[in-house]
């Protein structure tokens, strides 16, 4: 084939390709203000085969590799968005090559998998009867179609863009920008790149353009102090969930000694919903000495403890937002201390 035929069909293959995009939703990822991100992003079943998006900002070449053979991906404008269309009637199992100057990287694309956030949690969530909240918010190490990563999962109702960002990504909130989950207010990616032990934040913009850096509600470990990140860790059956504190006692006796200010520096204790039947046989764990135990207003915040030798901290749930100077109570009593923070 003549090096003019080729030159044509690479034009044709341009005008096809160009004609595929949703430039509004394109527009709106590139400058980040955008809650459907995956809309685009990802892969699509066309009459004309396999569509792979892809926004790589900074990037110099992308490529898709998929069945040991590489497919140069189309630059489509000068922000770094990507497009290629692959012969094909079914989703493919693909990688992202991307090269950044000298350097080259494989990895899966993030809006490949399908988050699969249990719809009949987040609706209890949304009644405030959601107890389990923390099995689906925050990061949840995890494989989806055999590959290893980290689902993230926010609640932020009122953003209009929320991204998460992380070592993992160089903060950079373009790169993994979320997807709304319907009506619900949630926010959720899966991200193959993340692992147990990445630093992380959500970046959310409000209205008006501004953009914040948000740690984890429902994260169940953060960065050692003075770094505040939330930290990506897996919860074993063995700690249901509870961080450097063996069992449910040992947390009760760490609440048992709540008191203002920072301890020694180390992961924190984010959960601590299933303390409060261990409270009953706390030392000292009578009215008067719950009494001298006095919690910030705000319900769910985080409030350091002593226990076993870290300086840890349980989100007590032990007073309703505004209750302010309240005598502690057993942490996390059914149906208390499930307020919720909006980000």
């Amino acid at each position: 084939m003549s090096l003019n035929s080729l030159t044509h069909i690479g034009a044709i293959m341009s005008e096809l390709l160009y004609g595929m995009m949703n430039w509004p939703v394109i527009e709106g990822i590139e400058y980040t203000d955008i809650d459907n991100p995956s809309d685009v992003l990802g892969q699509t079943v066309t009459e004309h085969g396999v569509l792979i998006q892809a926004f790589l900002p900074g990037a110099d070449k992308a490529e898709v590799k998929t069945g040991g053979k590489y497919y140069e991906m189309q630059k489509m404008d000068e922000a770094g968005f990507y497009a290629v269309l692959i012969d094909g009637k079914k989703p493919l199992n693909y990688k992202l090559a991307v090269t950044y100057g000298e350097e080259k990287t494989e990895r899966y694309d993030a809006y490949a998998f399908e988050p699969n956030l249990p719809m009949k949690e987040i609706r209890k969530f949304n009644a405030g009867i959601g107890y389990d909240a923390y099995t689906v918010l925050g990061a949840h190490p995890m494989k989806i179609n055999g590959v290893e990563g980290v689902r993230f999962a926010v609640w932020a109702p009122y953003a209009v863009r929320v991204s998460v960002v992380g070592d993992f990504n160089h903060w950079d909130g373009r790169i993994h920008q979320m997807t709304r989950v319907e009506d619900t207010g949630i926010f959720t990616i899966f991200v193959p790149e993340a692992r147990v032990g990445s630093l992380y934040k959500y970046e959310i913009k409000k209205k008006g353009g501004e953009n914040l850096l948000k740690t984890d509600p429902y994260a169940f470990a953060a960065e050692k102090q003075p770094g505040d990140a939330s930290v990506v860790y897996h919860r074993t059956a063995g700690n249901h969930g509870l961080l450097y504190l063996p069992d449910h006692a040992a947390l009760a006796e760490g609440v048992c000694r709540l008191r203002r200010g920072g301890g020694p520096g180390g992961p924190s204790v984010r959960d601590g919903r299933r303390a409060g039947p261990a409270l009953a046989g706390c030392r000292g764990g009578g009215r008067r000495s719950r009494r001298r135990m006095r919690l910030r207003a705000g319900g769910g915040n985080l409030h350091p403890v002593q226990g076993e030798g870290t300086g840890s901290a349980v989100r007590t749930g032990a007073v309703r937002p505004g209750d302010g100077d309240q005598r502690l109570r057993r942490p996390c009593d059914r149906g208390e201390g499930q307020g919720k923070t909006r980000l």
